[in-house]
């Protein structure tokens, strides 16, 4: 994510290695909490359930979790943070 690091953040590869089902990426901005960002082809991607799952139990605690299909989902995250 090359938008990240023009705002001066980082975009974490984000790995679980006691569960399954993590996000793909953590991004971090300067004055900004955490996000936890999981990417998806446009064509034939989808989530599996133990995704759905981790997602909501990151979501239950209060995270931020965006699933990002396309550039005009790329393009609406960076419109709302």
């Amino acid at each position: 994510m090359y938008r990240v690091k023009e705002l001066g953040g980082m975009c974490i590869k984000f790995t679980d290695p006691g569960r399954r089902g993590a996000p793909d990426r953590i991004v971090c901005l300067p004055g900004h909490p955490a996000y936890f960002v999981e990417l998806k082809r446009p064509k034939n991607g989808r989530l599996d359930a133990h995704q759905v799952r981790y997602h909501e139990s990151l979501r239950r605690s209060g995270q931020r979790v965006w699933v990002l299909w396309s550039k005009e989902d790329v393009d609406a995250f960076f419109a709302e943070i």
